[in-house]
């Protein structure tokens, strides 16, 4: 359940149980308006699938000046987006129809298969039946939870990191990682829902806890504090994490890197700027 697929295909789940609409590929392949909310929507059921794309082709259809534009043509990996694709240089006055030609041919052609096989073997548990009258995100509700970070839920997940999945491991005892760490979730205590569930999706990719429970995230949650052993008994920060160095999220092994805070403050001010700035996969440093 806890996969970047999720918000999109469970969205399909809904559309497919319809009875006028039963099964096809057309079921996985939604239209979207041609108005700036169309766009948006299609921006967004992308990102669901690959964040790093979308916020790219949010910069062409937002940011790219008509120097940058002009090494883009109207290809996906080598496929024509249009007939004479190849030859058709995006401009400032074509790349709203770009963006949306090369989304169309992600979200219909290069997902369709994996999605359409999904929600097939999906209706082979669930009948289509019960899910008629469902609102289409409250599939992935039914099923996942409410994206809520409960304070238990917190607390739970810092029993699980604390200690054995503090880094360095030797070091994982020292008051000074100690601190940091309990610095670390209080300030995730001090946090609102909202901001809760963004740190979930900084750190662990996904922005819910899975309803069996905390410890049965994979891989286990880690938080490095990003110190080296100095002496005997001491630490000290690692040369190119500075105190004022931002948190970085790591999915693939739901790692948080941590540069040592010299206080709670300072800890907060940096893991609120780094939580609520990084989008599609880059991190603020």
């Amino acid at each position: 359940v806890d996969c970047r697929l999720c918000p999109r295909a469970f969205r399909f789940l809904q559309r497919a149980s319809l009875p006028r609409h039963f099964f096809h590929s057309r079921c996985a392949t939604p239209e979207w308006n041609e108005t700036p909310e169309g766009e948006d929507a299609m921006l967004a059921d992308l990102a669901s699938l690959d964040h790093t794309v979308a916020n790219n082709l949010w910069r062409v259809r937002h940011e790219m000046s008509e120097e940058d534009l002009r090494w883009l043509d109207f290809t996906c990996a080598g496929v024509e987006l249009e007939p004479g694709g190849g030859d058709r240089a995006v401009t400032v006055e074509t790349r709203a129809a770009y963006v949306r030609l090369f989304c169309t041919y992600l979200l219909k052609q290069r997902f369709q298969t994996n999605l359409q096989a999904f929600v097939t073997g999906f209706f082979e548990v669930v009948p289509a039946r019960l899910l008629h009258g469902v609102h289409e995100d409250g599939v992935l509700r039914l099923l996942a939870g409410k994206a809520e970070v409960s304070d238990a839920q917190v607390g739970e997940l810092e029993q699980l990191v604390v200690p054995t999945g503090l880094i360095p491991t030797k070091l994982r005892d020292h008051p000074r990682v100690r601190e940091a760490a309990a610095w670390f979730f209080q300030a995730v205590r001090a946090a609102n829902g909202e901001f809760r569930s963004r740190l979930l999706e900084f750190w662990l990719g996904v922005g819910r806890l899975p309803l069996a429970g905390v410890a049965t995230l994979r891989p286990r949650p880690r938080l490095q504090v990003m110190v080296q052993p100095d002496g005997v008994r001491g630490v000290k920060r690692i040369g190119s994490w500075p105190p004022d160095r931002l948190p970085e999220g790591h999915t693939c092994g739901n790692e948080l890197w941590l540069a040592l805070p010299e206080s709670y403050a300072q800890l907060h001010d940096k893991l609120q700027l780094a939580v609520e700035n990084f989008e599609a996969g880059f991190a603020l440093r």
